[in-house]
């Protein structure tokens, strides 16, 4: 288990420098969390703004915040931190409630848009959804795939049954 310690060791900064800014690890890690997120709503937020259909918005937010993931490493440990907080502190439906929103309303605005059948089980595909964009990531590493690979092939079977 990593203390603070050794953080500020591997940080090169003074403890009193580090503990002024970030008083114990759950605070850093809280730094590193709203720093990514900032970095994934930034990447995202033009998608979303785009008159396109929500449908090809979805598309087009997973595999840019899969690029992202792999791109940054800010996002990628911040993603992996909000992960394992999560799953400590908050389990159960709501850990990853936020996002699943985000895939319910697109789905939603998809069905209104006539891009999906208006009888599909609009939370049961967003969750599947995004326990797939979760997996592939999570996935991605040590099995030597691409996610991005993978989650072109989730994208094409999803299409073909939603």
């Amino acid at each position: 288990m990593v203390d603070m310690v050794d953080v500020i060791a591997r940080a090169g900064v003074s403890k009193g420098a580090c503990y002024y800014h970030f008083p114990s690890k759950h605070s850093l890690a809280a730094a590193i969390i709203d720093e990514s997120n900032a970095r994934i709503a930034a990447a995202l937020g033009p998608i979303w703004e785009s008159e396109a259909p929500a449908l090809h918005l979805l598309i087009r937010a997973t595999f840019r915040f899969l690029a992202l993931v792999q791109a940054d490493d800010t996002v990628r440990i911040g993603y992996h931190l909000r992960q394992s907080l999560r799953q400590n502190r908050d389990p159960g439906p709501r850990q990853f409630g936020d996002t699943e929103v985000v895939f319910s309303g697109a789905l939603q605005q998809a069905v209104r848009d006539g891009h999906l059948n208006a009888d599909t089980n609009l939370t049961q595909t967003a969750y599947t959804l995004f326990t797939a964009l979760v997996g592939c990531q999570l996935l991605a590493e040590p099995f030597g795939d691409d996610p991005l690979i993978r989650f072109a092939e989730v994208w094409e079977l999803s299409l073909i049954h939603i």
